[in-house]
């Protein structure tokens, strides 16, 4: 308050001599103008140069005065800018002014709490937000950061406090009223757009849109194209051609109905739309399949980073046996479309998403407990050599999966924490027996699944969830498929709205400090030829179970098979079974299934001890019956260390 008061005062007491000193430069000024008339040219250059020395010593003297009375800087206020939405960084001017027309020098004595700020030479500050600032500005309500900077001349010194917006890491992409329901964005190989399917506001089949990262510059790719296919169009995959575009037609059956068709989109005109000479071509599938294999149903398809390769999976039959296989193939233009040919199995218990950013390898996802029992993950097939490594470990569900450019992070699709599969999973163990919870409780829960975090692959197999990238509102909720910027810094997913799905957004995180590195320079696929089996030749079989086997650690877990009529019982029990150390199980479960598993009932009693013989979990299940998959009438319920779950539904 004093210092306020000093000011005001400096400022009143200045003025009438300011204002004395220029009303003599008025006098003087005035004195010229009737010196030049009478006295000529001359006379004027002479009285010239006295007024301007004149003018020059009584600035001088104003400015002596002015920094005798005010020696410290004013602080007139500072301007904030609106943040950089791919970086948050904000920019302003310090609005501080020298008495005296002095130099000023900054410093800046308070920092920021939730990120760093320079300063120039002449006054403008740079503030920039971290990583985690920007995602906890992505709550509810807005987040600010405080610095103070102070300006200094050779007199004397001032403070100001300037208080910048913190720019959210989650960037809702605003798009033209004209389309509805945007989903499924895909980065375009320059970073700059995404491709999106939506319904145009006029009716019609959905179709196939561009637009600008910053929402400008929306355009039709697939509008006016082949006008014979009135199926919707989604899902579309922009190819590192620049060019072309992978998309699906129609609906694709959760349950193993109908197929949705895949086209490539090719687009001429330049400037990333599709002008004359584009086409929208349908892709044919293999016709030729090993005797007694039938295809039930096409799924997912994913381009190659060499624009040449594409990955598919297909449920195919033989007899009993129904399993999802995936197949990699190269795609070739054909007078009727583009035809796949040399199709390769590369897995033969999962479904595709998305290849490795170097086209070495394809991520799959597992939905038959490949590492413990009633889990869903990813793992990555080496296109090289056919080995298989495990991508996520959670305990909960994970499904869609894509590596950052330099596969330093992940971004996926997960219900890590909303404990959707832990109920069956969180007591940890091999899979034993066929009790196939979990395309039942992705049915129960579909939509939700695929919630969008990031996270690296060591931090993933140590257990930890990573970072949410979705609403931390809850009013909207992640789909999938979210895909990286060809320079890492940013992720694109969509949402839909929590009670309305057909209310949708697409969103861009920036993820600046993760550095994601940058599309490598060799994208070739390998050859398969040495190690994966022609499609034409496969014959589908059902995923391996673990044997029964000792323990990593100790004790034992017995396997035993009976067959009574069209059923087969398989029955585990664990003694003292410890794969983990001080993680000790004791007990049974069992399946007892027909041969096509369209019914298996599970049954379970196991306890969990740890080194010390105390009790720290269980399992519990009482003829759970597994309906079609799809189903599950009864509850399987579970404890570890004081947390209780529960999934099914109860039998009335």
């Amino acid at each position: 308050m004093a210092a306020n008061v000093s000011t005001a005062f400096d400022a009143v007491a200045a003025a009438p001599i300011q204002q004395g000193l220029q009303a003599l430069i008025g006098h003087i000024e005035a004195a010229v103008a009737t010196t030049v008339r009478v006295v000529g040219n001359l006379v004027h250059a002479v009285v010239h140069a006295a007024v301007v020395t004149v003018r020059t010593v009584t600035s001088a003297i104003a400015d002596v005065v002015e920094i005798a009375l005010h020696p410290a800087p004013y602080a007139d206020g500072p301007t904030v800018g609106l943040p950089d939405a791919p970086t948050g960084t904000v920019t302003g001017d310090l609005g501080f002014r020298a008495p005296g027309d002095l130099p000023l020098s900054y410093v800046v004595t308070t920092g920021p709490t939730r990120g760093t700020v320079t300063v120039s030479d002449n006054g403008v500050y740079t503030y920039t937000p971290t990583q985690a600032a920007r995602l906890a500005a992505d709550g509810a309500g807005p987040l600010t950061d405080t610095f103070v900077v102070t300006a200094s001349d050779r007199f004397g010194s001032t403070p100001q406090t300037v208080t910048v917006p913190v720019a959210p890491a989650r960037y809702v992409v605003e798009v033209p009223d004209s389309v509805l329901s945007p989903r499924e964005p895909n980065f375009t190989p320059d970073g700059k757009s995404l491709v999106f399917s939506a319904t145009p506001q006029d009716g019609g089949r959905d179709e196939i849109y561009r637009i600008d990262v910053d929402g400008t510059n929306l355009r039709c790719l697939s509008c006016g194209l082949a006008p014979e296919v009135t199926e919707d169009l989604s899902k579309p995959f922009a190819m590192a051609n620049g060019t072309d575009y992978l998309l699906s037609g129609g609906t694709q059956s959760p349950t193993g109905g109908a197929s949705a068709d895949h086209y490539v989109l090719h687009c001429t005109g330049g400037d990333g739309g599709c002008g004359d000479g584009s086409s929208l071509s349908l892709i044919n599938l293999p016709t030729q399949y090993a005797p007694g294999v039938v295809v039930v149903q096409t799924r997912e398809m994913r381009m190659a980073p060499d624009s040449t390769h594409i990955a598919y999976t297909q449920l195919l039959a033989s007899g009993t046996k129904t399993v999802l296989v995936t197949s990699v193939g190269t795609l070739q233009a054909g007078p009727d479309g583009y035809d796949i040919v040399d199709s390769r199995v590369v897995y033969d218990a999962g479904e595709i998403k998305a290849f490795t950013p170097d086209g070495k390898g394809v991520i799959v996802t597992d939905f038959y407990g490949r590492y413990n029992q009633g889990n869903a993950d990813d793992v990555v097939v080496d296109l090289q050599s056919g080995s298989i490594t495990r991508l996520t470990a959670n305990l909960d569900y994970d499904e869609s999966a894509n590596l950052s450019p330099n596969g330093q992070w992940l971004v996926l699709g997960s219900s890590r924490t909303l404990d959707y599969l832990t109920p069956m999973t969180q007591v940890v163990r091999p899979s034993f027996v066929p009790a196939y919870v979990v395309f039942p409780t992705f049915l129960a829960k579909r939509g939700t699944t695929n919630q969008t975090w990031v996270v690296s692959p060591t931090d993933e197999l140590a257990g930890e969830n990573g970072i949410f990238l979705g609403d931390p509102t809850g009013t909207y909720v992640s789909r999938p498929v979210a895909n990286w910027s060809p320079d890492g810094t940013a992720v694109a997913f969509w949402e839909a709205q929590a009670t309305d799905a057909t209310r949708s957004q697409l969103v861009v995180a920036y993820l600046n400090e993760v550095g994601g590195g940058t599309v490598p320079v060799d994208t070739a696929t390998p050859d398969m030829s040495g190690w994966a089996p022609a499609l034409s030749d496969f014959v589908p079989t059902l995923p391996q179970l673990e044997p029964g086997r000792a323990g990593l650690v100790g004790g034992t877990a017995e396997v035993v098979t009976t067959t009574s009529g069209k059923l087969t019982t398989k029955t585990v029990t664990y003694t003292n079974f410890e794969d983990s150390s001080g993680y000790i199980l004791n007990g049974t479960e069992s399946t007892t299934a027909n041969a096509t598993f369209t019914s298996i009932t599970y049954n379970a009693d196991i306890t969990v001890t740890g080194a010390d013989g105390t009790q720290i979990g269980w399992l519990r299940a009482d003829n759970v019956l597994i309906a079609n998959q799809q189903t599950i009438q009864g509850t399987i319920e579970s404890s570890m260390n004081g947390n209780h779950l529960v999934m099914g539904t109860p039998v009335a």
